[in-house]
């Protein structure tokens, strides 16, 4: 076991025990995956990574334009993209998700000018990170056919669970009922 001392936003402060440590001192709480869970799961992030390489084309040949900006006191607070997506170096809780296209676009640029006590510029814009919000439609990206390391996790949980409740019944069979009868072997 080692002692975990680290800075930052997730702190970790106490003891700290390996995988290997843990599969040697609680046998029980470690399962080796199968060679063919092993395949499943680089297979799904095999699949992961091609949709993820699709989007990220299309994101490239379909830049999102921007819309409008916020500036306070001349200088760029947010970024509103036609897509209604906003950049900015705060969140702004509240704003509004109803409509779509240009009326939410048009709804949060004056939201977040409102709350920033900022001004709104449509065009000579601060030059902006150029970033693309925009995805592949889902039938131009590959499917993932693989199970995710989540549903394997849940699959284990489930088989530690079952053989945890096959243990404590087994116990029960062999001990005397809570009712004062003794049970038959």
């Amino acid at each position: 076991m080692s002692n975990i001392n680290a800075t930052g936003a997730y702190r970790l402060t106490g003891t700290a025990i390996s995988i290997s440590e843990l599969a040697k001192n609680k046998p029980g709480m470690v399962v080796k995956a199968t060679d063919e869970q092993i395949a499943e799961i680089k297979l799904h992030e095999e699949q992961v990574q091609a949709r993820d390489a699709v989007n990220n084309r299309y994101a490239e040949q379909h830049p999102d334009k921007v819309y409008g900006q916020v500036v306070v006191d001349g200088k760029l607070f947010a970024t509103v993209y036609d897509s209604g997506v906003a950049t900015m170096p705060y969140q702004i809780p509240g704003l509004s998700n109803e409509g779509f296209g240009t009326e939410l676009t048009q709804t949060r640029l004056a939201e977040i000018a409102k709350a920033a006590n900022g001004e709104i510029i449509h065009s000579s814009f601060f030059p902006d990170a150029g970033i693309s919000f925009r995805s592949a439609p889902e039938s131009d990206l590959p499917p993932v056919t693989a199970r995710s390391l989540i549903d394997f996790t849940r699959e284990l949980s489930w088989a530690r669970e079952r053989s945890r409740m096959e243990a404590m019944e087994q116990r029960v069979q062999g001990q005397d009922s809570p009712l004062g009868e003794t049970k038959v072997k």
